[in-house]
């Protein structure tokens, strides 16, 4: 299944999919529900439990499977990742926490 804006609450079964192309400036919060997450060309996959959230890279291609039936959001997030805006202020350390 592909989303396209606006979003609205998301429901999914265990072992259904979503696929959220260009997701940019979207913030994946989980309501109910456990979830894994992956997005094209990142390494890392996250599992996300209820009350916790994910940011997606810009212009990420993201997709988001159930294990057990979930309600995800996605909500609107205009000042950008943390870890993104880290890497941008520390080149050569992306991906890598960056000291305070």
């Amino acid at each position: 299944m592909t989303r396209h804006p606006p979003y609205g609450p998301i429901f999914l079964m265990p072992g259904q999919a979503i696929r959220i192309p260009d997701a940019g400036s979207f913030m994946l919060r989980v309501r109910s529900g456990r979830v894994w997450m992956t997005q094209a060309g990142r390494l890392e996959d996250h599992i996300i439990g209820p009350d916790e959230s994910r940011c997606f890279s810009p212009a990420a291609d993201v997709v988001v499977s159930a294990f057990a039936p979930a309600q995800l959001e996605l909500i609107e997030n205009r000042a950008g990742c943390p870890e993104a805006m880290a890497s941008r202020r520390a080149p050569g350390h992306a991906g890598q926490p960056v000291p305070a």
